[in-house]
């Protein structure tokens, strides 16, 4: 997948890259890799990285219902240079 983004931004004509993690109706949730490899890619390229977080919190697989303790929900946001407090 991060070759085909990657690819794509070759090209020189986007501005940011839109995903949903996980995602419906597959339910297909993007691991720690495939984030900060997209967050690389945005960086390396100047685009915006927008997460749909619609099903925030509900990959059940992994306890991650005590806000502010770990393990903190995936998010490109460790990955990228955006601006403002990174979770760690």
């Amino acid at each position: 997948m991060l070759d085909a983004v990657k690819n794509r931004a070759d090209l020189g004509d986007l501005c940011g890259i839109l995903w949903s993690s996980p995602n419906n109706p597959s339910w297909c949730v993007l691991d720690d890799g495939e984030l900060e490899g997209l967050g690389e890619i945005c960086d390396s390229y100047g685009l915006v990285a927008i997460e749909d977080l619609a099903y925030f919190g509900m990959d059940t697989r992994t306890n991650y219902f005590v806000p502010g303790h770990p393990p903190y929900y995936p998010t490109v946001m460790r990955y990228t240079a955006l601006s403002g407090i990174r979770p760690t």
